[in-house]
């Protein structure tokens, strides 16, 4: 757990490590302590509410389970003030940009008027694991077998939940400051955005867009630039958003090349558009060519491999 809390850390905030590029730099981030002092005692919660399972297979009134019991219940107990003080630590931690995306992370953009109620039922069901630990430590006899298996389902779905939020807090990066989010690197961008990403790109087979091409180079931009989070038709699937954006009126490319320059300042957790402008009117053409014509895109390992 230290040294993977040290690569997250890394990844959403680098500190000196943009400047020096030093290993020591990069694992000591700003958010690796604070990131431990909050998993080390979930840990132990964690493990504690774990051990409850097991305990739940003893048969109910004998001394063992009972002694038992309130000593594991007691552990937990004991390490909650610690893990409050290492989420506090946390939360502190975390740059304001990534704060801001919390509650798109938590509930999706559709259902963000949700964030505050589901925030209540996530604090409601922390109190619960208490009020179970409590039960177990001071009256183990009055716990029922099956209340004990609801604590490690509790926390594992909000480990769940805080490693999904997590993940997307870091958007528009991979690592902060450094790699966006479609594998580019930010530093790169100068180049590709004169250059156009289809020259660089290891894994194409249209290195120049002319007007017979257009189309299928738009699909290749696509998949170079959009797929690490977009698919066509599936999850996160680029046609429907198009569709709740433009509805059934037809789309029309200016307007959605237009918002392929801009996206990244509407919606702060995608990346800016890495390829030149004429990659940019492409890949509205293929975007658009979407409303009529449904398509099936294969990974750009295979597009590459096919030519």
């Amino acid at each position: 757990m230290a040294v993977i809390v040290a690569i997250l850390g890394f990844m959403m905030d680098t500190g000196n490590w943009l400047t020096d590029k030093s290993l020591f730099s990069a694992l000591l981030n700003p958010i690796y302590l604070p990131q431990l002092a909050f998993r080390t005692p979930l840990a132990m919660v964690m493990a504690g509410a774990a051990v409850w399972v097991v305990l739940s297979f003893e048969r109910p009134g004998t001394a063992i389970r009972e002694a038992t019991v309130s000593f594991v219940s007691r552990w937990m107990l004991a390490w909650s003030p610690f893990l409050i003080l290492g989420c506090f630590l946390y939360w502190k931690a975390i740059p304001p940009s990534m704060v801001a995306h919390v509650s798109t992370a938590l509930v999706t953009q559709e259902f963000e008027s949700w964030y505050q109620a589901v925030s209540r039922v996530m604090v409601g069901a922390v109190a619960l694991v208490a009020l179970f630990a409590g039960l177990g430590a001071f009256t183990p006899r009055l716990l029922p077998r099956g209340a004990m298996v609801i604590p490690i389902l509790i926390l594992a779905a909000l480990l769940g939940q805080f490693e999904r939020v997590r993940e997307f807090i870091r958007k528009p990066y991979v690592i902060a400051g450094y790699l966006y989010a479609n594998g580019f690197r930010k530093d790169d961008y100068p180049l590709l955005q004169r250059d156009g990403v289809l020259k660089h790109a290891a894994f194409t087979s249209i290195r120049e867009i002319t007007s017979e091409n257009e189309l299928k180079a738009g699909k290749q931009v696509f998949a170079l630039t959009c797929t690490r989070c977009h698919t066509v038709n599936g999850i996160n699937g680029i046609k429907a958003k198009l569709q709740n954006m433009y509805g059934d009126q037809p789309w029309s490319e200016e307007t959605v090349a237009s918002y392929i320059s801009s996206s990244h300042l509407a919606r702060t957790f995608m990346p800016p558009f890495p390829g030149s402008d004429e990659e940019r009117k492409a890949l509205a053409k293929y975007l658009t060519s979407l409303q009529t014509q449904d398509d099936f895109l294969e990974g750009v390992q295979t597009i590459g491999l096919g030519q």
